[in-house]
């Protein structure tokens, strides 16, 4: 699998490589580093009243996304990272850890798809961006040559699984007379 997968990712350098997407796309990952974008979206949700409880729910999401994945399952899969493999010189710093799944779309699909069950019919647009974004961040794990593209497949299906089973639960949560602040 991991033959025809760098095949995938030499297609994506070879025909995408260009100075400007570099610049682009490491400051996407920058973004998502340690989910730092994600957190400051749980943190302005729940400074607002009105999406505290959602803003709640996104944390949760992302926290237990996130431990799982990098404290759980990498560690099991123990995944070379592609520039490992292919012995390519990355332009970002090499991230720590394996690559099986990545982190950054663990994140970015266990929030974004969240927001979406929670906000798509009263904001539409914002539910879409965040899918959006969250697909930016996928690709630019491939791009930048860090990740397989299972790596990413698997990130955000098991961000999407984590972020569901929040969203499930929150249904069960009391609106009124809740303990949530």
């Amino acid at each position: 699998m991991s033959a025809a997968e760098l095949k995938i990712l030499w297609a994506i350098h070879n025909a995408l490589s260009y100075p400007a997407l570099d610049v682009f796309f490491k400051g996407v990952t920058f973004l998502a580093n340690s989910g730092r974008i994600w957190i400051a979206v749980c943190i302005v949700l729940i400074a607002f009243p009105k999406t505290r409880r959602a803003g709640i729910q996104v944390a949760i999401s992302l926290s237990l996304a996130s431990i799982l994945a990098n404290l759980v399952i990498k560690p099991f899969f123990g995944r070379a990272r592609p520039y490992e493999i292919a012995h390519y010189v990355t332009i970002i710093p090499h991230p720590p850890g394996r690559s099986f799944p990545s982190g950054h779309t663990v994140a970015a699909f266990s929030c974004a798809w969240l927001i979406f069950r929670l906000f798509h019919r009263d904001h539409p647009r914002l539910s879409a961006a965040a899918l959006i974004f969250a697909g930016i961040v996928a690709f630019s794990r491939l791009y930048l040559f860090v990740h397989f593209p299972s790596d990413v497949l698997a990130g955000a299906g098991f961000g999407i699984l984590v972020a569901e089973g929040v969203f499930q639960m929150g249904r069960y949560w009391p609106e009124k007379h809740s303990r949530l602040p």
